[in-house]
């Protein structure tokens, strides 16, 4: 068959048939049976599925990428599976976004080595406390926080600790930002419910320096 007809037999079909068109009948790379018939290792049909999400994720059909990383993951912890798959669903591709449960994936990926899966991690915390953070109370704020981190990394000792550490990370970056009303409200979710002392010391600073704006005015 020639290259064009086999171009036009693999534009022909959905982004789906496509990917089967590629790599065969799902149930092959489950790990039920190998090419030649014999029972599949578990190592070899990981190796099946990441080629499967791969390809997946080219021919965008990301609804089979959000499958075939899933089944890896039911398999064993992998880093390029909890990566991929976080990142799927940080950005709501074949699956409905879902902050939280993308950056307890993409923790997953730190752990095994993945260090830009942290820095994704970060991201998601951020836009998962900070989603319609305008109309959220501080008990709401804080509340998040606590899911956040309870879900996310429930590994860590002291989780009152882990939440506070995450307010006052979220509060500099919109800081940062110039959003003084948002970071305000994080520092005082964590200065409230947390009781943290960092948190205080800072609505301390940022009253006293509206303070000294309104004197200078």
């Amino acid at each position: 068959m020639g290259a064009a007809k086999k171009q036009a037999n693999r534009t022909g079909r959905s982004k789906g048939s496509q990917t089967q068109y590629y790599l065969g009948d799902m149930s092959r790379y489950l790990g039920r049976t190998s090419r030649n018939g014999e029972p599949m290792t578990q190592e070899e049909a990981v190796k099946s599925l990441l080629l499967l999400g791969q390809v997946s994720l080219n021919a965008k059909d990301y609804e089979s990428a959000v499958e075939a990383y899933a089944s890896i993951l039911k398999l064993e912890p992998n880093v390029i599976a909890f990566y991929n798959l976080g990142s799927l669903y940080a950005r709501g591709l074949g699956v409905k976004r879902d902050y939280v449960e993308a950056a307890r994936l993409l923790h997953q990926a730190e752990l095994l080595g993945n260090e830009k899966a942290g820095k994704l991690c970060g991201k998601c915390m951020f836009d998962y406390v900070c989603d319609g953070l305008e109309s959220r109370a501080q008990a709401d704020v804080y509340a998040a926080m606590a899911v956040f981190v309870s879900r996310v990394y429930p590994e860590a000792e002291d989780q009152k600790l882990e939440v506070n550490n995450g307010l006052l990370v979220i509060a500099a970056t919109l800081l940062n930002q110039g959003e003084l009303i948002g970071a305000t409200k994080v520092f005082g979710a964590a200065a409230e419910f947390g009781n943290d002392e960092r948190a205080q010391h800072y609505l301390a600073l940022l009253a006293d320096a509206g303070a000294s704006m309104g004197e200078d005015d």
